[in-house]
């Protein structure tokens, strides 16, 4: 097989499971590879591809799409709860959100959605209507995305690299989120932070879903004991 895929594995199956009546199937599994199409090294050293139960030769078109899948870029979400700056005995956090590219492979304009949820929004600068970095927040054009869900995007000359993270914004819990009494409360009723997103890049497949942070992750970021709920 040209290139090789190392992941192929082969296994015997024998009838009744006796490996000494030489009957039986051969399973072949063939894991997802970056680098398709793979050739058949064999007498024809050909493309197959598999129609049914049959395996036919490739076509020309069918080879276009073949080496189309190749190079593309993973994205997933990035995030992490951070302390900000206290006053006194005031504390405070914020939630970093940006891309990461999990893959071998650039990905080039990448853009992000995001729809807070409750008691969680997106932090708003002196200097910039939205707090962002790397990418700029765009309008959204509809009534229905208007102040509930954010757009960040990135031009020709934004990229994430393989196997980094693209920093892109930030958002901020309500302050009951960062008061003791009130972090205990929560994490008794086993009360979260969510937010809903879709991460977007040149040539690859939309990634979606949906990040919960618990009471206890935040009480863990401010070094606030469990122990101490029952006090």
């Amino acid at each position: 097989m040209v290139p090789v895929n190392t992941g192929v594995i082969n296994a015997e199956i024998y009838l009744n499971d006796n490996p000494e009546c030489d009957e039986g199937f051969i399973v072949t599994y063939v894991p997802v590879s970056d680098l398709p199409p793979h050739r058949a090294m064999c007498t024809e050293n050909v493309y197959y591809t598999r129609a049914g139960d049959n395996f036919v030769t490739m076509e020309h078109y069918m080879l276009e799409d073949a080496f189309g899948r190749r190079q593309k870029p993973k994205l997933k979400i990035y995030y992490e709860l951070r302390e900000g700056a206290s006053k006194g005995n005031e504390r405070s956090l914020y939630v970093l959100i940006g891309i990461e590219n999990v893959g071998k492979y650039l990905a080039a304009r990448p853009a992000i959605r995001i729809k807070p949820g409750k008691d969680l929004g997106i932090t708003f600068s002196s200097t910039k209507f939205i707090e962002c970095y790397n990418l700029e927040p765009i309008t959204q054009s509809t009534e229905r995305n208007l102040n509930s869900d954010y757009f960040f995007a990135g031009g020709i000359n934004d990229t994430v690299h393989p196997y980094t993270c693209l920093d892109v914004t930030s958002m901020t819990p309500t302050v009951d989120w960062v008061r003791r009494d009130e972090l205990i409360r929560k994490a008794a009723t086993d009360s979260i932070l969510s937010f809903e997103y879709e991460v977007y890049a040149e040539g690859c497949t939309p990634e979606n879903g949906e990040v919960k942070i618990t009471a206890e992750d935040i009480m863990d970021l401010l070094r606030i004991l469990k122990r101490k709920a029952a006090d």
